[in-house]
């Protein structure tokens, strides 16, 4: 028979299971597609293979009985990582984390370590794979992608992560992400706005009702999704017998989030739209366990992810004055609604989206720095450092240990300045008579 001849042939069977000799490992090699689907909508195959062309038939007609057997499915052995991961997302990764965290696993896997570790037999996986990774991750481009430490360590965990539960399910034996290490990280000092800062930022926008969001986040360092997610029901206010504002109290039980759209088609039938949330039948996953309330569209509320992230907060009267007016004008739902900025509808909560923009657009105003609306975390822990212990601290953030909130403790030189005039006065030796 002719080698086109064969090659027809070949083609011909393709979908049902044939053979095609490999000549870059000289082998004959039969596959069979499987009833099943991988959680990119590609079709599972089962192979396999051997020098001797009879021999790797008589193989494929096995599996092809086995298959048979098994209504048309079967496991695959000796996953590849790109298959590996594939499952781990699917099966784990996805019932254990938030929607957010999920989809930004999906992310890196997709752009990162399937394209460069996703043909390697899970098995045959090294430490010199995974800094190969690395150093492709963070070389200049063209020789790589110039991407930032910090993107590149977020990577490595998530590979950590899945070859830890591969060790569990038996499919290799060791995890060769930890045994390469991390990449090293170079440091960067974080933006945040200093004590001089964000006072001036509060007095620019004092006259306007949106301004108590964001005095919220500078004075508790509550996160982003916790304060638009905040209950009017969850804000107590304190007042004296005369009926003046002395405090009050804020419970974080909530945070506002928008749960990323998926495909709800299936594997075999696509819709072919390229994003999840232009697909006709699509959907949000939220894991079973993870309690949550639907506000609209794709909005969520969704519960801390942290035990300690589940806390009351006390807060000054400056802050609950300030709060207390947005109460009045309303008796229940959302502290922070849309028609405080004039979005629409105005009757919804103000989404991540729209508070980002409000800050960028606000700190322009006032001729700030360009910093993250996560940085008030950092503006918070930073001026609480020089007046309570780690415990409280740690307590007003929500962090679950004291490490992580030295991370958001940075140097304030006008608080400094104020700490050093204060030492100077005290050893003030100008004044007066001194006597040794």
């Amino acid at each position: 028979m002719s080698s086109e001849r064969w090659l027809e042939m070949a083609r011909r069977e393709r979908g049902t299971g044939g053979l095609s000799f490999d000549k870059r490992n000289g082998v004959w090699v039969g596959s069979v597609r499987l009833n099943s689907y991988t959680p990119s909508g590609r079709q599972r195959v089962r192979k396999v293979s051997a020098k001797d062309k009879g021999v790797a038939r008589a193989k494929l007609t096995a599996l092809r009985r086995e298959v048979e057997a098994a209504n048309g499915d079967l496991p695959t052995t000796t996953p590849t990582v790109g298959e590996w991961l594939e499952t781990w997302l699917e099966n784990y990764a996805r019932t254990e984390t938030k929607p957010s965290t999920f989809k930004g696993y999906v992310g890196s896997t997709e752009r990162y370590l399937k394209p460069t570790l996703g043909r390697v037999r899970l098995d045959k996986l090294r430490p010199s794979n995974v800094k190969a990774m690395h150093r492709r991750m963070m070389e200049p481009e063209p020789s790589g992608l110039g991407l930032s430490p910090t993107t590149a360590t977020q990577a490595h965990a998530i590979l950590s992560r899945a070859l830890t539960v591969a060790i569990r399910e038996g499919l290799t034996t060791h995890n060769a992400a930890r045994d390469a290490g991390r990449p090293r990280k170079k440091w960067v000092e974080q933006d945040f706005l200093t004590a001089d800062e964000a006072r001036h930022f509060l007095q620019f926008h004092a006259k306007r009702p949106y301004v108590a969001r964001y005095a919220l986040g500078l004075i508790t360092g509550a996160r982003q999704g916790e304060c638009l997610g905040l209950q009017c029901e969850d804000v107590t206010i304190h007042r004296d017998n005369a009926g003046r504002v002395t405090g009050g109290v804020v419970l974080f039980e909530w945070g506002l989030q928008r749960v990323p759209y998926e495909h709800g088609c299936p594997a075999w039938a696509k819709c072919g739209k390229k994003f999840a949330k232009q697909c006709p039948q699509r959907r949000v996953y939220i894991p079973a366990d993870q309690e949550h309330v639907h506000v609209a569209g794709n909005l969520y509320l969704l519960r801390p992810k942290t035990a300690m992230s589940y806390r009351e907060v006390a807060i000054p009267a400056l802050l609950a004055e300030v709060l207390s007016r947005v109460k009045l004008s309303r008796d229940n739902g959302f502290m922070f609604t849309r028609a405080m900025i004039g979005r629409e509808p105005e009757d919804l909560p103000v989404d991540s989206r729209m508070d980002y923009g409000t800050w960028k657009q606000w700190l322009k105003e006032a001729g700030l720095p360009d910093v993250r609306v996560h940085s008030m975390r950092h503006t918070t822990a930073t001026l609480l450092a020089g007046m309570t212990d780690d415990s409280t601290r740690m307590s007003i953030l929500g962090h679950t240990n004291a490490a992580t909130t030295r991370g958001y403790t940075h140097r304030d030189l006008s608080l400094q300045a104020r700490a050093m005039q204060q030492l100077g006065n005290t050893l003030d030796w100008t004044s007066g008579d001194a006597e040794l």
